[in-house]
């Protein structure tokens, strides 16, 4: 089972519209603050309310969290809050990271 493309966009952009938070200079992998995990978060689970399969959802956002700290300096993640704000599309990488969290969740991950 697989998120549907628009709930994608929907999800990403959800999650990162409200973070208009100073970026600091970072190399990808790293952490972002504390308050843009949380809100990130927040904002991933609250956009995708699935009935009776929260914990699941939970797992697809951390999963979510930790691919775009991996893929996106806090910078960059930064810029592309931004350029959603904009009307942007959500680059492709931060759909791919989400499609491939709800696959390893849900185990139709390709090993």
């Amino acid at each position: 089972m697989r998120f549907p493309r628009y709930l994608c966009c929907v999800l990403v952009a959800l999650a990162v519209l409200p973070l208009a938070c100073a970026a600091q200079n970072q190399q990808a992998g790293a952490p972002y603050d504390a308050s843009i995990e949380a809100t990130f978060l927040q904002q991933c689970n609250d956009a995708n309310k699935v009935p009776d399969q929260r914990a699941l959802q939970v797992s697809v956002c951390k999963c979510a969290l930790l691919g775009v700290e991996k893929a996106y300096t806090q910078q960059e993640f930064v810029l592309i809050d931004a350029a959603l704000a904009n009307g942007t599309a959500p680059p492709r990488g931060m759909l791919t990271i989400m499609n491939a969290c709800v696959d390893q969740v849900l185990g139709h991950r390709k090993t």
